[in-house]
């Protein structure tokens, strides 16, 4: 793996100083559009090198900052998951699907997660999801014979 730094440098204007606040309860304003994208990326490579803490305290606050992002609630999903915590996975990741339905990415990602807990049908119901939206995508085509090697 690379180091974290040079993953985030690109989106990490503000970072340090948001991470600051943040780490001392300081009250910040709400995150823009670009903000949310770019510190996102950021919690994506703190979770990625396992500084969940850090990951949750900025996806929470992108979260209070604007609700209705699909993709932060993936990230805190992934992070749940990291963290051991596979009930609060669940929920960011229905979450993420109540609020993005037609995403095939999200369905992929609920498959493979169902697959990791056992849950064979769920997984197939969330391939089959994703390929409605999807046509044709040969990474559920390849996700499908996985769960059928599981199987057998």
């Amino acid at each position: 793996w690379p180091d974290m730094w040079p993953k985030m440098r690109p989106a990490a204007k503000g970072f340090g100083e948001v991470e600051t606040a943040l780490g001392q309860g300081t009250p910040l304003p709400p995150a823009d559009l670009d903000a949310v994208a770019r510190f996102g990326h950021c919690a994506s490579a703190l979770r990625l090198h396992g500084r969940l803490k850090r990951a949750f305290a900025l996806l929470h606050w992108l979260d209070a900052s604007r609700p209705d992002q699909a993709l932060t609630h993936k990230r805190l999903a992934d992070t749940c998951f990291a963290a051991s915590n596979p009930k609060g996975g669940w929920r960011w990741l229905n979450s993420a699907l109540m609020l993005a339905p037609e995403n095939p990415m999200l369905r992929i990602s609920a498959a493979i997660r169902a697959a990791e807990g056992g849950d064979r049908p769920r997984a197939a119901r969330h391939l089959d999801e994703a390929e409605i939206f999807w046509p044709g995508l040969g990474l559920i085509g390849n996700l499908r014979r996985g769960l059928l090697r599981q199987r057998g």
